[in-house]
């Protein structure tokens, strides 16, 4: 098994691949100019521990709506 790296994609030989760490942010709605710390496994355990900021705004929302209404 041999795993070949082209720039930030690492391609294997049988076509699986490990999603970037910039696609996996994409997949968690994060914009594409957030900055995240330097090192790659840094920025997939940010990624990983975070709430989706799309998410996080509809809580908020959420929440703010139930606080108008009952508060």
């Amino acid at each position: 098994m041999r795993t070949e790296h082209h720039g930030n994609i690492e391609y294997h030989w049988n076509g699986i691949r490990r999603l970037s760490a910039r696609e996996a942010a994409r997949i968690q709605s994060f914009p594409d100019d957030f900055i995240f710390l330097p090192s790659t496994s840094s920025a997939y355990k940010q990624i990983g521990n975070a709430v989706p900021p799309v998410m996080g705004w509809h809580i908020a929302g959420a929440v703010q709506k139930f606080l108008d209404k009952y508060y």
